[in-house]
């Protein structure tokens, strides 16, 4: 779906059906806005983000085309871990439940709060998004103290699951403490392959034991694009040296996708594999 006619204009009811399945809340009708409308304004991506469904809000990220800017707001955090531990927290509905048109960052000093605007800048980043699906909890999820961490967890990935996302947002992800972010960025499109097996490389000659990650990366290798698009990794991933683990996980989902039409990868000793791994 589209909202310009073939002669560039707009198309005026097309951008009010929009807007008005954006409008309702309704989940099916916004997730399918998100997933389908190729032309969405600023506007609208933003009312997405905002809906209050982190269904709706992953499946506005999943389609984000490459060069938007809402990558890297997304991408920001809007409070710091040190003012949480300070107990600090940004509101972002007012006492009607409707979405504030300037959040506030509130922050415990002696015997009173702080109360000051935020940055404008940092409006959609994604532990605000998180705050407005609990707010709002269109998802009818369980809310506890975990759930702000879970909703950006889910957000980070869903960044990184697009594979047009800019480097300078995949970029921080490489150093993740968190394995399945970290395995997202390793084999994101626009990371370098031979950048990726050097750290890994130099990891495993340290004798840091990085299996874990390794596996979740190797999840993720799943299918001939992902594989084709990651092919150094592969490789070294089925190389001498890895653990019976790592080594088995990868050539087995190496093996599925060639008997399901896949590609080879070069630089791989199939036949040791085998031998190894094929009674």
């Amino acid at each position: 779906m589209t909202q310009t006619k073939t002669d560039g204009s707009i198309d005026l009811e097309v951008v009010a059906f929009v807007d008005a399945g954006i409008a309702s809340k309704n989940i099916g009708m916004m997730k399918g806005i998100a997933e389908t409308v190729t032309d969405l304004s600023d506007d609208q991506l933003k009312a997405l983000l905002f809906s209050g469904s982190l269904e709706v809000v992953v499946a506005a990220i999943a389609n984000l085309e490459a060069g938007s800017p809402v990558f890297a707001q997304v991408a920001m955090t809007a409070l710091s871990a040190e003012l949480i531990a300070l107990g600090a927290i940004i509101s972002v509905v007012s006492t009607d439940n409707t979405i504030l048109d300037t959040f506030t960052l509130i922050k415990p000093s002696c015997d009173i709060d702080v109360v000051e605007p935020t940055n404008a800048d940092e409006r959609f980043a994604k532990d605000n998004i998180a705050r407005i699906i609990m707010a709002f909890n269109l998802d009818e999820i369980t809310i506890d103290a975990t759930t702000s961490a879970t909703l950006v967890l889910a957000i980070e990935k869903a960044l990184l699951n697009n594979q047009v996302a800019p480097l300078d947002v995949v970029t921080p992800f490489l150093v993740s403490t968190v394995d399945d972010l970290r395995a997202l960025a390793f084999v994101h499109t626009n990371t370098d392959n031979a950048e990726i097996v050097t750290v890994m490389t130099a990891d495993d000659a340290n004798g840091v034991n990085i299996d874990g990650f390794k596996l979740a990366m190797i999840k993720l290798l799943n299918s001939d694009t992902m594989i084709q698009g990651n092919p150094l990794i592969t490789a070294y991933l089925m190389a001498e040296g890895q653990s019976v683990a790592v080594s088995f996980a990868m050539f087995k989902n190496y093996m599925t996708v060639l008997a399901n039409g896949g590609s080879t990868v070069a630089n791989i000793d199939v036949e040791r594999l085998i031998t190894a791994y094929i009674k």
